[in-house]
């Protein structure tokens, strides 16, 4: 079973990753960010450690905050790494304009109401 300090750092790298991908995004066009590939590909890595995070959090968290769609984020994982080839730049725009920052709201708000002390 995975312990609940587990889950207080695994939340911590998501937020650690979200924020690392808004500030990627700062000033930054669509065309841009698929024009620039070290940009793409720091944005990627943060998105599977986000997937990772979500994929090891505990049942009973993922259980209590059904809101969450860790599944969801494990997927997208698992499509960045092994999908690689047919990853489509416009769907990851997408998600970091309109999905994360809620995303980010949601795990942050998880972290006050489990009483973590941390990022927060």
């Amino acid at each position: 079973m995975k312990d609940k300090y587990g889950d207080k750092r695994r939340l911590e790298h998501i937020v650690e990753s979200l924020q690392s991908i808004f500030k990627s995004f700062e000033n930054i066009t669509e065309k841009d960010f698929l024009l620039n590939t070290e940009k793409r590909n720091s944005i990627i890595y943060e998105f599977i450690i986000i997937g990772e995070a979500c994929h090891n959090i505990s049942e009973e968290t993922k259980n209590k905050y059904t809101n969450i769609a860790w599944r969801f984020a494990y997927r997208m994982r698992n499509k960045l790494v092994h999908e690689y080839p047919n990853i489509q730049l416009e769907i990851l725009w997408k998600t970091v304009k309109n999905d994360l920052p809620k995303f980010e709201k949601d795990i942050l708000e998880i972290l006050k109401q489990e009483n973590f002390n941390g990022l927060i």
